[in-house]
C-alpha cells in the first residue's frame, strides 16, 4: 500500500516502509517512527524479584615497603531463598502478523505473582599492588569475574493467548561471560601539605552477545577517569577531585515472550538502540582537626 498525498511507500496493512537503522522514507527527508511504522501497539514486559545468598571472600596482603600486594578470593554466591513477580502485556492491532496481506490482532497476557526467584553470582579473584618511588606512589588494581551458565530467573510460564489460543511462553532467564576488569593511579606528594592523584578504571560488562531474555545484566563498556588534589587548610584536610566516565554501546531489544519455537513476532523485534554514556563527577572531602603529614624525604 502507498501512501500518494504524501509521496510515501507502505505495507499491505497500512504502515509506512522505512530504513530500519535511519527510520527514513522513501521520500527523501521524511523520516517515519512510531505507530506509522509499526502499527497501533502497547508491549508491557516487567520483572520484579529479590534474592538472598550467601558469598565468601578470603584477602591476603603483605607490605614490603615499599612495596605492598596482596589478593583476595570470592566464591560464587550460594543461593538461600528469594520471590518475585512478573507481567506480560502485549496489545498489537492492525498489524500483519504472518505476513499474509491481511491485518492481524493479538493480546498476549500473563502475570505471575509470589514465585521463587533465584540469582547467581560469580565466583572472582583480584588482586592489586603498590610502589612508592620518593614522593610518587604508583597503584594497580584488576579483578577477574568469572562466567555464568544460563539459568532461569524465575520459572518459565505458559499461557495461551485469549484472542487466538496461541501458546506462549514469559523466558526469564540470565547468564554472564567472564569478565576482566583494572585500574590504575598515581598518587605525588607535591609539598608536605599538598598532593595530587589520578587514576583510570574500566568497567566492562559481563553481558552475553547472544542471549534474547536478560533481566539484571547492563550492555554497556564503561571506563572512568579521575583526578584531584588534597590539602591542608588550617589543620583541616580538603579533597577537591573531578571525574569523567564515559562508554556505550548497540543494545538489542530483548525479545522475553517466546513461542514454542523461538521468539515471538512482535514488531519491535529486530530494532536496536544505540547509547551513549556520558557522566561528571564532582568530590568535595573534609576532615577537620587533622594535621599534614610529613614527608620522608
Amino acid at each position: 500500500m502507498a501512501h500518494p498525498g504524501m509521496g510515501l511507500d507502505g505495507h499491505a496493512d497500512g504502515t509506512v516502509k522505512v530504513e530500519q537503522d535511519t527510520c527514513l522514507t522513501t521520500r527523501g527527508g521524511v523520516f517515519a517512527a512510531g505507530d506509522a511504522v509499526s502499527g497501533p501497539s502497547t508491549i508491557i514486559d516487567a520483572i520484579d524479584y529479590w534474592h538472598v545468598r550467601l558469598v565468601f571472600k578470603l584477602g591476603v596482603a603483605w607490605d614490603f615497603s615499599p612495596l605492598t600486594f596482596g589478593f583476595a578470593l570470592t566464591s560464587p554466591g550460594v543461593g538461600l531463598f528469594g520471590q518475585g513477580s512478573s507481567l506480560v502485556n502485549v496489545f498489537l492491532n492492525g498489524i500483519d502478523l504472518d505476513n499474509d496481506g491481511t491485518s492481524d490482532t493479538e493480546l498476549i497476557a500473563n502475570s505471575v505473582s509470589d514465585a521463587s526467584s533465584d540469582y547467581k553470582s560469580p565466583g572472582s579473584i583480584a588482586g592489586g599492588l603498590s610502589y612508592r618511588y620518593k614522593n610518587a606512589t604508583f597503584h594497580i588494581t584488576g579483578e577477574y569475574f568469572g562466567k555464568v551458565d544460563r539459568y532461569e530467573v524465575m520459572e518459565t510460564v505458559e499461557f495461551e493467548s485469549p484472542t487466538t489460543g496461541k501458546t506462549y511462553t514469559h523466558v526469564m532467564e540470565l547468564a554472564a561471560d567472564d569478565v576482566f576488569n583494572w585500574g590504575v593511579g598515581l598518587e605525588q606528594r607535591i609539598r608536605p601539605w599538598l598532593k595530587a592523584y589520578g587514576s583510570f578504571i574500566t568497567d566492562r560488562s559481563a553481558a552475553v552477545e547472544c542471549l534474547t531474555t536478560s533481566v539484571a545484566v547492563s550492555n554497556r563498556n564503561l571506563y572512568h577517569v579521575m583526578g584531584g588534589t588534597s590539602f591542608e587548610f588550617m589543620d583541616n584536610h580538603i579533597t577537591l577531585g573531578v571525574g569523567y566516565s564515559w562508554g556505550g554501546d548497540r543494545l538489542p531489544k530483548y525479545q522475553n515472550v517466546h513461542t514454542s519455537t523461538g521468539p515471538a513476532k512482535i514488531p519491535i523485534e529486530g530494532f536496536d538502540t544505540t547509547v551513549e554514556y556520558r557522566k561528571w563527577k564532582f568530590i568535595v572531602g573534609f576532615s577537620f582537626g587533622g594535621r599534614a603529614e610529613k614527608s620522608d624525604s
